[in-house]
């Protein structure tokens, strides 16, 4: 017994020691040669063992360390080990000699020294003989963009034993720095020492090279994508080495990923630099996906995507400066607002700078610098402003220094309302010339506020007071609830919350439900509040509501495909309320998050999303429209409609299924959810779907209390004869 435990702790020894002296990629691709100080400037090495499991006592050949990266994530994510294999290397392994389904190891945040430009892609990897591994690999922006972007073309390799293969090439563009290795197996274990992203400086070794040229007529012309304020586009790549391309596809994908367009060998036209162009035409108004398949005569494949969102040519400002819809742009160019068609636009206003000895008139010293707001200025929109982010630490008797997580400070009653009084009189004096035409008291106070209801309350008639004491003309609208909570809203107002206030402000979101649901329920419940006497006169903001398309936050996400649809279909059900202003949330928004950044119609690379397309839509076909009804043609298709100066326009949509429409009344014109023209039916059907449609019509002939949603008919005038069947529906 005592010579086993003897053998045993000589055997935990040595492999301690074999562990401690392991080191992490020690070779480079056959046929591939550095020195030190070159290979930082070309490679980065993501390895397959993840960040929170990494040996620290492991070594690194000379200039490996500082761009070697860990793995974050790993799909399935149990019984991963670190595998020592022959030449005393590392690799992660999971799994035993048998088939794998995918397998995901992810790659975030990664902050290499690479440079935008074109790299080969290599897996290191150990198979058993016998065995094989089928691999796959993409790039993105952040996990968002990821969880979207398309693979490299499958590459299976079945050579036994431990060797590095070439999976083909990735366009690494400004910002690309989250990556995902799909891995499936047959009869060997997962086992992945590494990922080599290599640029090679030579054009030699890599001959052929896509580079998208700047678009001139692009509104917004950034890495990850094109947004047009036009009716046609043109997106060109100049194309180094031409020669050498043996395959060349283009394809052309719709928001609904349905192909557009597939052309084998488009044309290029040579330039005078032994370069060639490829000129690639947009058809007309709507959301692309643009993707290029290379094949190379060195047997290198190469896969190049961008996106475009084609909006058309703006409405006339007399006609959008009367439109309902908005759209936050946070940090996205207010310019995008008015090529997206919209009109309302929101911008916070902390205070919690302000330091008490401003107040004192005979203070000399320096003021704070107040923050920016003269974006308040831009007469292209109309602006709501609200005050966020809390109070200044001595207003609330809290230590000076005390500093607050999140976004600012805390808020809670002053401890003296006098000073409130003080602080607001000096903010809004010195901003009375840059101050928004539209101010909500405060940003989701519900969500912050420390105190009471009655001091809440007294809270909105202070800042009321305070804003109309230097501006009069600005309506002060309350109290933004981060939802629409009718017993909230009622308690608010039993305490006399609108006796100071011109009108209603709330935010609308809601978690997991689609728009005709939760949402539409408590828009039908508020838009009866505000039909009450007493706020018959007031009009109804709604300053957020959207959904997310990315894991991160509160809200359950939905797909971008689904985001896109809801976007329509709330602001449709929205107008169909007769709500004042609504300001879908949001265009762009830089989160860490990645779901907080997931409510973004455009991510941060400018990659527009089919949301922005769809928002653009909207705004386009409803812009100064007047909501007439809202109808339920079958339980789960809706039409909204509404009457324009000389025609009506209606949104019709289904929740769950596909429908084919018998439409009764003559349609002039219709488009889907994302612009495109849709080509009429002579017999006047239409397919129905999730996504929204949009029909222009001379005259709309019904009283909409006659329609029964039980039958679908219609009695009485203005129906063929011998006939009172009013909508024929055929599901597919």
């Amino acid at each position: 017994m005592q010579i086993l435990n003897i053998a045993l702790l000589t055997s935990f020894f040595l492999a301690s020691v074999s562990h401690a002296a392991s080191v992490h990629t020690p070779t480079l691709p056959k046929g591939i040669s550095y020195t030190t100080e070159e290979l930082p400037a070309y490679a980065v090495y993501l390895e397959g063992e993840s960040l929170g499991k990494r040996n620290k006592e492991d070594t690194f050949p000379k200039g490996h360390q500082a761009i070697t990266v860990f793995r974050t994530t790993a799909k399935p994510n149990d019984y991963w080990v670190a595998y020592i294999p022959y030449d005393k290397s590392r690799l992660a392994s999971r799994g035993a000699k048998k088939n794998h389904p995918k397998h995901h190891l992810i790659w975030e945040n990664i902050k290499p020294t690479l440079q935008r430009g074109i790299y080969d892609v290599y897996v290191r990897c150990m198979i058993t003989p016998g065995g094989s591994q089928t691999f796959a690999f993409k790039k993105g922006g952040d996990l968002k963009s990821l969880q979207h972007a398309k693979n490299t073309e499958p590459i299976t390799h079945d050579k036994p034993n431990l060797s590095w293969v070439r999976i083909g090439s990735v366009d690494l563009l400004e910002g690309d720095d989250c990556f995902e290795l799909t891995v499936s197996t047959k009869q060997t274990p997962v086992r992945i020492e590494t990922v080599l992203l290599l640029k090679t400086p030579s054009a030699k070794a890599l001959p052929v090279k896509f580079q998208r040229l700047p678009n001139a007529t692009a509104t917004s012309d950034r890495p990850g994508g094109l947004i047009f304020a036009t009716e046609t586009a043109t997106i060109t790549y100049d194309i180094q080495s031409p020669e050498k391309i043996k395959n060349l596809t283009l394809t052309l994908t719709g928001a609904e990923g349905q192909i557009l367009q597939k052309t084998e060998h488009p044309t290029l036209t040579p330039t005078d630099d032994g370069h060639a162009q490829l000129k690639i035409k947009l058809p007309g108004r709507g959301y692309f996906v643009v993707t290029l398949d290379v094949d190379t005569q060195t047997k290198r494949t190469l896969k190049i995507t961008t996106t475009a969102a084609v909006l058309g040519v703006p409405i006339e400002d007399a006609v959008r400066m009367k439109s309902r819809f908005g759209l936050w742009t946070v940090q996205a160019a207010p310019r995008l607002l008015k090529a997206a068609n919209g009109r309302w636009n929101r911008r916070l206003m902390p205070l919690f700078h302000i330091k008490e000895t401003e107040l004192l008139e005979q203070d000399s010293s320096p003021k704070t610098p107040l923050p920016n707001l003269d974006f308040f200025k831009l007469k292209s929109y109309d602006w709501v402003g609200a005050l966020a982010f809390g109070f200044p630490n001595w207003l609330m008797g809290i230590d000076l220094e005390k500093k607050h997580p999140g976004f600012g400070n805390v808020f809670s009653p002053p401890v003296d309302w006098d000073k409130l009084d003080a602080v607001l009189d000096y903010y809004f004096e010195q901003n009375k010339d840059r101050l928004p035409s539209f101010f909500e008291v405060y940003n989701e106070p519900i969500a912050h506020w420390k105190g009471s209801n009655t001091q809440l309350v007294r809270f909105h008639h202070t800042v009321a007071r305070a804003v109309k004491k230097v501006r009069p003309d600005i309506k002060v609208l309350g109290p933004c609830l981060y939802a629409i909570q009718m017993d909230r809203l009622e308690r608010l107002a039993s305490l006399g919350l609108f006796d100071k206030l011109d009108g209603i402000v709330m935010h609308a979101y809601v978690n997991n439900t689609t728009p005709e649901a939760d949402f539409l329920d408590r828009l039908i419940q508020l838009t009866a509040f505000r039909k009450r006497p007493k706020y018959a006169q007031m009009p109804v903001f709604l300053t957020e509501f959207g959904w997310t398309s990315a894991k991160g936050t509160w809200q359950v996400p939905v797909d971008e495909l689904t985001q896109a649809q809801f976007c329509a279909r709330s602001l449709a059900l929205c107008l169909s309320e007769d709500i004042d202003a609504m300001v879908y949330y949001c265009m762009e928004f830089r989160a860490k998050d990645p779901g907080k950044a997931g409510f973004s119609l455009i991510e941060h690379t400018g990659r527009p999303k089919p949301g922005f397309a769809a928002f653009s839509t909207i705004a386009r076909e409803f812009a100064d429209a007047t909501p007439v009804t809202r109808l339920k043609l079958l339980p789960d298709v809706y039409m909204v409609v509404a009457k324009r100066s000389d025609y009506y326009v209606a949104s019709i949509w289904s929740t769950n299924r596909n429908h084919t429409l018998q439409f009764p009344f003559p349609v002039t014109s219709a488009v889907d959810m994302v612009g495109q023209p849709i080509v009429l039916n002579p017999l006047g059907q239409l397919s129905i779907s999730p996504s929204p449609i949009y029909v222009r019509m001379p005259d709309f002939p019904i009283d909409a209390s006659l329609l029964s949603q039980n039958t679908l008919r219609l009695q009485g005038q203005g129906l063929p004869a011998g006939s009172d069947e009013l909508f024929a529906f055929n599901s597919d």
